[in-house]
């Protein structure tokens, strides 16, 4: 059971407790007090993140611009590995028409006290509309109605009773942006709603984006396009609130001010105010965010000053600016991208755009100063003729790949292309394709990560990386590289696909289901989408469902090479091209799976006929699979309690002993050997 046996496995998280001692505000430390040696340890995390920009019962003056682009900004940091390092199974996520009542209600009440223990962090963070009803504060859900208010809002003092009470996570923190200037409630002012958060229990720490009668305000001019709130949360966690000391770690007690002090400064620039509020209590040390690679460059220092700001311009579109390594946003010839709150000091500024050498300038942040600084993107990235020529002479071979002595010619006509041109990310991208084919994991993960940091804004190049990540198990970077090719084209089929396969390899088989089902939006034809929503389906019981998928699958799919295997798509991810040179055998595995995956779903309906059929056609094309074998020993077995017939019995005993026989220590070795020993004691007395 190649897909069953990685589906099973506990995946290891990131553990540890927070530190020990307390940081005073107003201590600056010097350089030998902050030991950079150390091992830092991160508690695990969990996280529930909600945004609602749209409603479905609220007139147009009550939508929301930016909640969703700011719930998934904090989702991104969050699951970052510079950021939260919340490993991505993890996290859930509600945006737009996802956060209903009875959604947020399963998450909050059901999912997260069921997975968060003592020693755990856990955040909740919304975005969306608040308001008050007869005295009692409410969250407005997607499906809120005006003339239903207790039935379709979400009940403050519910919220904080679940994270009183029923959380058992030592450290607890919800992050709420509410308070909107668009009321969806006449007379409701921002007073009562703000009163409402602090009158939450003082057992978690709560962290609002304004405070009294002032409204959170969103702005399209910040970064590209944000809530003020949102977007300092977002800069402070990924390293700019980390001053206190300057270590790498970003606690509460820094993200906090810095959050408080960025927002307050940044609306009263512009005639507004706002002012976070926070309440309950919490330890200062708290840890929120890791930065492990801030932590090898910083030099411990005196306490900078946060109060510094740059104005980036390029001179060509779709432009993606980082600054320190952080994607800010993309930019367009002419327009503006405000970048505030940076740390006094150098800070490193980039534009990429594909197919052109990247752009960077280091500019020094002063106090209190707005700097402009001009990316001006103007070498289109030349390759010269020879690493041309390999490159050619190398993507010709892989086309063909008739053998792994060709595919070997391959890799060294890529090795040679990047020998002659560094900058070659093609060559890059296909070495790694060709790797992977040859069953050179490693090596495919490093081409493709090269691939990958020389054309950041490359979304197959991310897409291919991730693939080559699930297929060696690390499939919650496989989900941030997803995520992150995302972000830059939400249409794209390919890492829908890939993000479907992700988070199934993840155990998270409802994301699982949406990504397949997005990927299927856009293309319909997809015939992969149908097969990991059809497993997806399959492991959360939903058998009937599952089928249907399967059937699909092997009705769209008539096992002719698409267009899209030329370029690799289906010869990478899912372990479906495990030492495999040739596409017969990539197919083959494919209809393996679905015919395995018929045989499962049609042994949950107790159509046992129907799976020994299924899987006997799964073993056609793989007979040597232990999986398929026990599966089937499992259907006679069921079978027989079925029927009670003496040769189901005896089909079951000869199923479990082959599976036995072809790998004596697969996934399920034990329960066949149980099963043997029960069948030996029936065949005594049936007959």
């Amino acid at each position: 059971m190649k897909r069953i046996a990685i589906l099973l496995a506990t995946a290891m998280l990131l553990s540890g407790q927070r530190r020990e001692s307390l940081l005073k505000r107003d201590l600056i430390l010097a350089p030998n007090e902050v030991d950079y040696q150390s091992e830092v340890k991160v508690p695990r995390g969990y996280a529930v993140i909600i945004g609602v920009s749209g409603y479905a019962n609220l007139p147009a003056d009550a939508q929301l611009k930016f909640a969703e682009t700011d719930a998934r900004s904090v989702y991104q940091t969050v699951i970052s590995r510079e950021g939260g390092q919340i490993e991505p199974e993890n996290v859930r996520t509600l945006f737009g028409a996802q956060a209903t009542r009875a959604n947020i209600a399963k998450l909050l009440e059901e999912w997260l006290p069921s997975v968060a223990k003592e020693e755990d962090r856990v955040i909740v963070f919304f975005a969306g509309h608040g308001f008050v009803h007869e005295g009692k504060g409410y969250l407005a859900p997607h499906d809120f109605d005006l003339n239903k208010t207790i039935e379709t809002g979400y009940q403050m003092a519910r919220l904080g009773e679940t994270l009183a009470n029923k959380v058992k996570a030592r450290n607890k923190i919800l992050l709420t942006d509410a308070c909107h200037s668009a009321k969806i409630l006449p007379g409701l002012s921002s007073k009562q709603i703000n009163d409402q958060f602090k009158n939450l229990p003082g057992t978690f720490f709560t962290l609002a984006s304004s405070r009294e009668a002032e409204s959170s305000f969103e702005d399209p001019n910040l970064a590209a396009g944000s809530g003020v709130f949102a977007y300092f949360l977002v800069q402070g966690w990924k390293g700019q609130a980390d001053v206190d000391p300057e270590d790498g770690i970003v606690t509460a007690d820094e993200l906090v001010q810095y959050v408080r002090s960025q927002v307050r400064q940044y609306a009263k620039a512009r005639g507004v105010s706002q002012n976070p509020q926070e309440s309950g209590s919490f330890p200062a040390d708290m840890t929120l965010g890791f930065l492990p690679l801030r932590r090898e460059k910083v030099k411990a220092n005196a306490k900078p000053v946060l109060e510094g700001s740059i104005v980036v311009t390029s001179n060509l579109d779709e432009v993606e600016v980082y600054v320190d390594g952080n994607r800010i946003g993309k930019i367009g010839a002419g327009k503006r991208l405000l970048v505030p709150g940076l740390s006094s000091g150098e800070h490193e500024v980039r534009g990429e755009r594909q197919g052109y050498d990247p752009a960077t300038r280091t500019v020094s942040v002063r106090p209190g100063q707005e700097i402009h600084v001009e990316l001006r993107i103007q070498f289109q990235r030349r390759i010269g003729a020879a690493a041309m020529e390999e490159f050619l002479k190398g993507q010709a071979i892989y086309a063909r790949r008739k053998s792994t002595a060709e595919l070997d010619r391959a890799v060294e006509c890529f090795k040679r292309a990047l020998k002659l041109e560094d900058k070659y990310s093609e060559a890059a991208e296909y070495l790694c394709l060709t790797y992977q084919i040859l069953g050179k994991t490693l090596d495919a993960v490093k081409a493709c990560k090269k691939a990958v940091s020389l054309t950041p804004d490359g979304v197959e190049f991310r897409t291919y990386y991730a693939s080559v990540l699930t297929e060696m198990g690390d499939s919650s970077e496989a989900i941030r590289q997803l995520t992150g090719a995302l972000e830059r084209d939400p249409n794209s089929s390919e890492a829908n696909v890939m993000l479907a396969d992700a988070f199934l390899f993840a155990r998270d088989f409802q994301k699982s289901e949406e990504a397949a089902n997005r990927a299927l939006a856009i293309n319909p034809k997809d015939a992969r989408a149908y097969l990991f929503r059809g497993d997806a389906r399959r492991f959360s019981q939903r058998y009937a469902e599952a089928m249907g998928d399967y059937l699909a699958y092997l009705r769209i799919n008539d096992f002719r090479p698409p267009v899209a295997e030329v370029l690799g798509f289906y010869l990478i991810g899912s372990g479906l091209s495990k030492r495999n040179a040739g596409q017969k055998r990539v197919h083959e595995i494919q209809q393996w799976s679905a015919w395995f995956g018929v045989c499962d779903a049609a042994r949950g309906m107790d159509e046992y006929a129907k799976a020994i059929s299924a899987c006997e056609r799964a073993l056609r094309f793989d007979n040597k699979d232990a999986g398929t074998y026990f599966l089937l020993g499992k259907t006679y077995t069921e079978w027989f309690d079925q029927r009670n017939s003496r040769d189901s019995l005896l089909k079951a005993e000869d199923k479990f002993q082959t599976a036995l026989r072809l790998n004596p220590d697969f996934e399920y070795a034990s329960e066949a050997k149980r099963q043997l020993t029960m069948i030996r004691e029936f065949k005594a007395v049936v007959r």
